[in-house]
């Protein structure tokens, strides 16, 4: 899919952010819109076709949404790695094998076809996804109570509102251009100092298969 064609598609869906970050993306890497934008290869991994004669030192990148990457496939991190390091004239093929909405059983449940590439090297970046398909009282033991805060419940109350009056486009497109702050002294991130993501085990299961 070349990039004019996504714009055309994002154009005729409404998605204004999408060609806002598109048409930015062209701009900043000087690629033109007829570029090859997002491929799938004939193995059904993003980006170009493997060498199957495996003739150069190969990375494996396994993830979700974040390896996989945005629409242009120039800024996708396996393909800015693989990029930096031919530069350095170190030859390497950097297979992208992520895919949006993994979590760590997704990615054992298809263990094989990642072990058999035969990487060398491996990078594994897994986690979101897993967060959020694991329930709450998993995943935070305070969950119930924080739901349960009036605070909270306004804060839901209002975004709903906002949704209603000013419309979904406009509310995005707010929440797009308002400034980013880490608040360092949020008492949410002290309730969180002892928090252990319960997937760990699967994470150390892949990475002790890929070893193997």
């Amino acid at each position: 899919v070349s990039a004019a064609e996504l714009l055309e598609d994002f154009r005729e869906e409404g998605r204004e952010l999408g060609i806002a970050n598109l048409e930015r993306a062209l701009a900043q890497s000087g690629l033109a819109p007829e570029t090859m934008a997002l491929s799938i290869n004939s193995d059904g991994f993003k980006g170009p076709e493997i060498d199957h004669a495996h003739s150069r030192f190969r990375i494996l990148a396994i993830g979700d949404s974040v390896t996989f990457g945005p629409n242009i496939d120039w800024y996708a991190y396996p393909r800015v790695l693989e990029r930096e390091l031919t530069e350095m004239n170190i030859s390497v093929e950097i297979i992208n094998g992520a895919v949006p909405g993994y979590g760590p059983k997704q990615v054992l449940r298809r263990i094989d076809d990642f072990t058999s590439l035969e990487p060398e090297s491996v990078v594994i970046l897994l986690g979101w996804n897993a967060i959020y398909s694991y329930t709450e009282a998993q995943i935070y033991s305070m969950a119930i109570e924080e739901n349960l805060y009036s605070v909270r419940l306004g804060r839901k109350i209002w975004r709903k509102f906002r949704r209603l009056i000013h419309g979904d486009v406009a509310v995005a497109r707010r929440e797009y251009h308002k400034e980013k702050l880490f608040d360092p002294t949020d008492p949410q991130l002290a309730d969180l100092a002892d928090y252990s993501p319960p997937f760990l085990d699967d994470i150390e299961a892949i990475a002790r298969i890929m070893q193997q």
